[in-house]
């Protein structure tokens, strides 16, 4: 008998026990830096910039 009281005491209380929530967190980014001395800018993009962003997958290019 008791231990049926205790079960539904505490079906009636779950609804009312606070619920921790989780932060919002930032997606992971990803930096990289890349020099190519006397290059013009199409040229970094198809050397540098195009198989960077195809080898992390799922990351836009987005130049600063």
């Amino acid at each position: 008998m008791c231990s049926l009281f205790i079960v539904i005491a505490g079906a009636v209380v779950i609804p009312t026990l606070p619920i921790a929530q989780f932060p919002l967190l930032a997606p992971p980014q990803v930096s990289v830096m890349s020099f190519y001395t006397g290059a013009n800018a199409q040229t970094v993009e198809s050397a540098v910039t195009t198989p960077l962003e195809q080898a992390i997958n799922g990351v836009e290019a987005c130049a600063t």
